[in-house]
């Protein structure tokens, strides 16, 4: 059956424990979302320093964190609690080289579980 045949719980800003304007980027608010039963995660990612790619919320003070510390601390999450597949939403900000190590990191970290299309 197609996606559309879903009902998909769905997490905004996922990255976010606190507010959108001054609070931290968080890989334990991943954790929070997957086990409240979240199936689509949204990661917002902006050029890093060093060629890592960073998530953060747009031009504010949130604090950010690097890509791959999101998508390592995800994996072990992905199943816990539903069997279903995770749609990980990336709002890409990066240039082409960061796209280029965020692939790497997909594809590195989730390895079999990872579904490109």
């Amino acid at each position: 059956r197609p996606l559309t045949d879903y009902y998909i719980n769905t997490s905004h800003n996922t990255y976010l424990f606190t507010n959108q304007i001054s609070g931290d980027s968080n890989p334990e608010a991943y954790n929070r979302a997957l086990c409240a039963g979240c199936r689509a995660v949204e990661i917002d990612c902006y050029d890093g320093a060093n060629g890592r790619p960073i998530v953060k919320h747009g031009y504010t003070l949130v604090k950010p964190c690097l890509f791959e510390s999101i998508i390592r601390f995800i994996e072990p999450n992905l199943f816990k609690t539903s069997p279903y597949p995770v749609i990980l939403d990336l709002e890409n900000h990066c240039s082409i080289e960061q796209q280029h190590e965020m692939a790497r990191i997909l594809k590195q970290v989730l390895g079999g579980e990872f579904y490109n299309n």
